[in-house]
């Protein structure tokens, strides 16, 4: 009997992540491997979303990641890797040694202070926030963990009523020490060169969470320095804690989630079901109700050298802004790269790594804060020397203050009062803040034609207005909003009323002119963009293809296409009528479902886009009617394995 209740305290233990005790990791290895294909990436997705085994990086496509396995494991491991075909490497022999090394650099480098050059204690970070005394900073405790520890925020303000704010914060997952550094730094930095930053803080207001999981941070320095979660109880399991960045109230449960109490990803029993991350939410809830507006929140991790923008719970979303995201990140790098050299991508958050719900920074775009990301800061392991927590900083911090200034310079803007361009063709290129379409007024339209503007408000609230019509019944205006990176459209809306107003969000539309049979004559149709900027896409590739039939190869020259590439290709014959749309070469990534690259037709039926298909790989898909000679070809790509492309043709 003793031997029994033995045997299952010992199996407690091992299934709670070794609760007791100081976790060592004598033989663990860290190995980096390297999927080619999709099969290899669909066996490293199935282990990463079991318990068993620690994924440093998350399967992100066709790429490298970093697994850590302990020394019984290791065996299945590499036999899982030979099965699959699968190279790897050794990145680190024995993580006892790493996490030794550290320990070792940061006793010898502590001062008994926070001085940031060595990673300090919940205690000692508290000390230093409580003890600040600043007529441009106040702290206060927004909440507390499930071990009761107070969860503070750092408010830097030159004062008067709330201004622009950004909130960053850091430390939501356990074991990723320079996140809460970085923080910490963050405040000491503002604080000890005021008057630099004079002149910002006349603009904006500046949020800090420098410590939010501080119960599985101080769980990662006195028992297991591997440890991610927060420290809650769950009903029903040994297993402890939630990965609070896989509980935020949008896309709960997604992709990169498990139900698992024991895994790291464990998304918890319901949405916010953690102090912590409840702490967040209802701290902006109860600060934009106070009268502040965050327009941006950047939350701090490690590691991968990556600046990630929504949408993160899967590839391929991407918000009605996000060209605004994306130049602010690639700005954002390039300011950061420029203090040391490190190098950063920035990109859609599931298409450079794999898509993830529930995380915080999809949560606060989704609540409608315009700019987010998360940031996933230097080095090569959870584990960085405390002698590069100064110099991860700086970078990450010249990064933070092009966030800054782009706040300072993102000001709503009013509607022009009259359209500032005039367009009287039968389609084109419009971006500008306000047109006009003035097509045909007071002249025949011929019967069959059909017309696509392209507009792209430099605003991101449209509100059109049709001004006169001589249109009759069979005859419309459509104003399609399109997501230039997925492919796709989104609202759809025909603009039939004279006088009426209709709203859209968004900043890339196709307005599509469709002539039924009988006496048509032209329209007046005006635009206006408000609120804040939103960026243009930009396409990889684009052409607007009018002549009766025609060849269109892409890449134009042929050779590879690249990673992240979007393009859109309009087949409007400007002779209407009937067309077959065919493809005579076809090499896009192959997969089952197409998730990685593909190919989309869409053409106009029943008086909108329709998706006639989606396809990859080599095979020639059935040629395409297309009944009144207009279509849609939509490419995207992924960030791993590319091809040569395509050829269509129209006749």
């Amino acid at each position: 009997m003793k031997a029994a209740i033995f045997l299952v305290l010992i199996l407690v233990a091992v299934a709670s992540g070794r609760e007791t005790g100081l976790r060592h990791f004598k033989g663990y290895k860290v190995f980096t491997t390297l999927a080619t294909t999709k099969e290899q990436l669909d066996a490293l997705r199935v282990l990463y979303l079991g318990s068993d085994y620690d994924f440093w990086t998350s399967p992100n496509g066709l790429g490298a990641t970093d697994i850590m396995a302990a020394p019984e494991q290791i065996p299945e491991l590499l036999k899982m890797f030979g099965e699959h075909g699968m190279e790897y490497t050794v990145k680190f022999e024995d993580v006892e040694t790493l996490v030794e090394a550290e320990r070792v650099a940061n006793a010898k480098a502590s001062t008994g202070r926070i001085d940031w050059t060595s990673y300090q204690t919940y205690d000692s970070i508290v000390e230093f926030l409580t003890t600040i005394n600043s007529n441009i900073a106040a702290v206060s405790v927004i909440g507390q963990t499930t071990e009761g520890r107070d969860i503070h925020v750092v408010k830097f303000s030159n004062g008067g009523p709330p201004k622009k704010s950004i909130l960053f914060d850091s430390n939501i997952h356990a074991r990723e020490w320079i996140a809460g550094a970085t923080g910490t730094w963050v405040i000491n930095e503002i604080l000890t060169n005021a008057d630099s930053y004079t002149a910002i803080l006349q603009e904006v207001d500046i949020y800090v969470i420098p410590m939010i999981n501080a119960d599985g941070y101080e769980y990662s320095r006195t028992n297991d320095r591997m440890w991610r979660k927060t420290r809650s109880v769950n009903a029903g399991s040994s297993c402890m804690g939630c990965d609070p960045n896989r509980n935020f109230d949008f896309q709960w449960a997604g992709e990169s989630t498990s139900s698992d109490p024991c895994s790291d990803i464990y998304y918890g029993s319901a949405p916010f079901s953690e102090p912590e991350t409840q702490a967040i939410d209802r701290f902006v809830r109860e600060a934009e109700a106070a009268g502040v507006q965050f327009y941006a929140y950047i939350t701090m991790h490690s590691y991968a050298n990556l600046w990630l923008i929504p949408w993160g719970y899967t590839a391929g979303a991407y918000p009605p802004d996000f060209p605004a995201l994306l130049s602010l990140g690639q700005a954002a790098v390039a300011a950061l790269q420029a203090v040391s050299g490190t190098v950063y991508q920035a990109g859609q958050g599931a298409d450079i790594l794999y898509g993830a719900g529930g995380t915080s920074y999809d949560w606060a775009k989704n609540h409608g804060i315009k700019y987010t990301a998360t940031i996933e800061m230097r080095g090569n392991s959870f584990v960085l020397p405390p002698e590069q927590i100064i110099p991860n900083a700086l970078e990450v911090w010249a990064a933070l203050q092009v966030v800054i200034q782009r706040v300072i310079e993102t000001v709503p803007v009013e509607e022009d009062p009259t359209p500032v361009e005039t367009v009287t063709s039968c389609g084109g290129e419009i971006e500008a803040s306000s047109a006009a379409i003035n097509f045909q007024l007071d002249a025949d339209i011929p019967a069959g034609q059909s017309c696509i503007w392209i507009v792209k408000p430099t605003f991101d609230n449209t509100r059109a207005r049709l001004v006169s019509s001589g249109l009759i019944g069979g005859s419309g205006i459509y104003f399609t909003e399109f997501n230039a990176y997925a492919g796709t459209p989104g609202q759809h809306v025909q603009i039939a009323n004279v006088g009426e107003d209709y709203t859209f969000n968004g900043n890339f539309f196709l307005v599509t002119l469709t002539v039924a049979v009988g006496a048509n004559t032209g329209f007046s149709l005006e635009w206006y963009s408000s609120g804040l900027a939103g960026g243009a896409p930009s396409f990889s590739g684009f052409a607007a293809l009018s002549t009766p039939t025609g060849s269109y190869s892409y890449p134009v020259g042929g050779g590879q296409y690249a990673n992240s590439e979007n393009a859109l290709f309009i087949v409007n014959p400007e002779v209407a009528g009937t067309r077959t749309l065919a493809f005579t070469r076809l090499d896009v990534e192959n997969d089952a479902t197409c998730s990685y690259d593909a190919v989309s037709v869409l053409t106009w039926q029943n008086n909108e886009y329709t998706q006639l298909a989606k396809f990859c790989g080599t095979s020639l898909p059935t040629p395409f009617n297309l009944p009144t000679g207009l279509a849609l070809v939509t490419f995207r790509s992924d960030s791993s394995v590319t091809g040569t492309g395509f050829t269509f043709t129209w006749a």
